[in-house]
């Protein structure tokens, strides 16, 4: 009886059907399956500065939420050049503040190498909408306050990128929860010097979706 009324309001599915399990209960009950149209895939380049800015990569994340915590970050200039790096552990904190502990060194480490016109990109949404409404969490509000003189006395900017165009950021941060030790002018493996090489020339990675 019941099998009988789901078929007689002939319902379908919303979103993708991904097991073979879903499907044979979709079958038993009558259900058309629509699957989500497919996504474009996207071509994604990390962006060069403009000449005399600097453009700051970094990242953050906790496996599991958390749990190991790392952050990363590097300085380009406008050629693709690297010109600093850093990459933290930090012990067992959130993604969240992971991510924002990423920005904050690079901030400071920006400060120490007196950099006038910085661009600072992440691929964490929600660290640059926190920053442009300049909504600070207290555990870093008191850094945000040192640095104040200095921002205000520069240009910079903060926006979003994707994931695929912040890879080596993603490599420090990850680097630095794998070893478990904090650096800062990093020496980098091969492959990744190809990925920064990758970079400058705007050479595209793909984004699925």
């Amino acid at each position: 009886m019941v099998l009988e009324d789901v078929r007689a309001s002939n319902p379908s599915t919303k979103g993708e059907v991904k097991s073979i399990t879903n499907v044979i209960w979709c079958r038993k009950f009558g259900i058309l399956i629509k699957n989500a149209p497919p996504q474009p895939i996207l071509d994604v380049c990390w962006c060069r500065p403009q000449v005399v800015w600097v453009n700051l990569n970094f990242d953050g994340s906790s496996i599991g939420n958390s749990r190991r915590a790392r952050a990363g970050g590097l300085f380009h200039d406008h050629s693709g050049k690297v010109l600093d790096s850093y990459k933290n552990f930090m012990g067992v904190t959130s993604v969240f503040q992971a991510k924002l502990e990423g920005l904050m060194v690079g901030l400071l480490r920006a400060h120490e190498l007196a950099i006038n016109q910085l661009w600072v990109e992440t691929d964490s949404r929600v660290v640059v909408i926190s920053f442009q409404q300049k909504k600070i969490p207290w555990y870093a509000l008191q850094r945000w306050i040192y640095l104040q003189p200095f921002l205000e006395g520069i240009e910079w900017k903060i926006t979003h990128n994707f994931r695929e165009a912040n890879s080596i950021a993603d490599y420090l941060a990850r680097d630095a929860a794998k070893i478990g030790i904090s650096g800062s002018n990093i020496a980098f493996p091969g492959h990744v010097l190809e990925m920064m090489r990758r970079d400058a020339d705007g050479r595209p990675n793909f984004r699925f979706g």
